[in-house]
């Protein structure tokens, strides 16, 4: 699977109003992959709300970057619909079905928690001998939810233990 990095293409509300549903869903998608941040946080309703599965990618590939705001404005979308939302089995296949493709989003918001998030948000000590990700962090909390775990797996890591001299 393959997403479009960056794209630099303008449109307008009222250009993006004359397309018809399926083409607005279209444009959604490329424009969440819109080299300003803003642009990028706008398309996040439109494309939680649609039921196509092709759609949810794209979510997804907005976890892929450090912005937090993102972060929030899909974890504040996609949670209370998730809840709600028949298709939440059908969701929750794309994890399991590519878990090849799964492993990147969540070595990316690991990442981007441990170079630009960790100070606001603090790793968890479990009782099981591994630190864990606080729900607190917006994209850790999404994608434990898409996992249906209680903790995605890549989104922990075992403690380190240092010898005693």
């Amino acid at each position: 699977m393959r997403l479009p990095r960056r794209v630099y293409i303008q449109l307008t509300r009222g250009q993006l109003e004359c397309l018809s549903p399926e083409g607005q869903l279209v444009a959604r998608c490329l424009l969440s992959r819109h080299h300003d941040g803003y642009v990028r946080e706008a398309q996040v309703r439109g494309l939680v709300q649609a039921t196509e599965m092709w759609v949810l990618p794209y979510v997804l590939a907005l976890l892929c970057e450090y912005v937090l705001e993102i972060h929030r404005a899909i974890e504040r979308e996609l949670t209370p619909q998730m809840a709600e939302d028949s298709n939440v089995d059908q969701v929750r296949q794309l994890p399991e079905q590519n878990p090849g493709w799964w492993r990147l989003p969540q070595s990316r918001v690991v990442s981007y928690w441990a170079e630009y998030h960790r100070h606001e948000f603090p790793m968890l000590r479990t009782s099981t001998g591994t630190r864990r990700l606080p729900d607190a962090y917006p994209a850790a909390n999404v994608m434990r939810r898409l996992a249906d775990t209680d903790g995605v797996k890549h989104l922990q890591r075992p403690l380190q233990r240092t010898s005693c001299p």
